[in-house]
C-alpha cells in the first residue's frame, strides 16, 4: 500500500449518512478518488458511528480538508479526521494501529 496516499480517515460519521452527501462536503477541497464508509467500532460505546475513508488525488487537498473539517460538524456530527495509515478495505484495521515499517533510509 502507498503509505503516503492522500487518504483521510474520518471518524464519527452518523449512521445512515449517504456517500454522496460526504462526497459533496469533501470534494469542495479537491478532486476525490473515492469515498468508502465502513462500520465504526461499537465496542467503544458509539454504535451509531461510522468511519469514512476519503481518498484525494492530491495530498495538499487532503490536508486542506483535514484542517478545515477536523473537529467540525459534518452531516450533523462532530468528526475527527486524520490521515489513514495504509489502504482502506484491505483488512488493515488491526495492522493500522502500528506505525509503518521503515524500509531502508527514510
Amino acid at each position: 500500500a502507498n503509505l503516503d496516499a492522500p487518504t483521510l480517515c474520518v471518524q464519527g460519521i452518523k449512521d445512515g449518512v449517504r456517500r454522496g452527501a460526504l462526497e459533496a462536503e469533501f470534494e469542495a477541497f479537491g478532486r476525490l478518488v473515492r469515498v468508502d464508509i465502513v462500520p465504526g467500532n461499537a465496542r467503544r460505546g458509539v454504535p451509531d458511528s461510522r468511519i469514512a475513508f476519503v481518498e484525494y488525488e492530491k495530498k495538499d487537498d487532503a490536508r486542506k480538508a483535514m484542517q478545515a473539517l477536523n473537529g467540525r460538524y459534518v452531516q450533523g456530527k462532530c468528526v475527527m479526521i486524520q490521515f489513514a495509515r495504509g489502504a482502506p478495505g484491505a483488512r488493515r484495521s488491526a495492522a493500522g494501529m502500528f506505525p509503518p515499517v521503515r524500509r531502508g533510509t527514510p
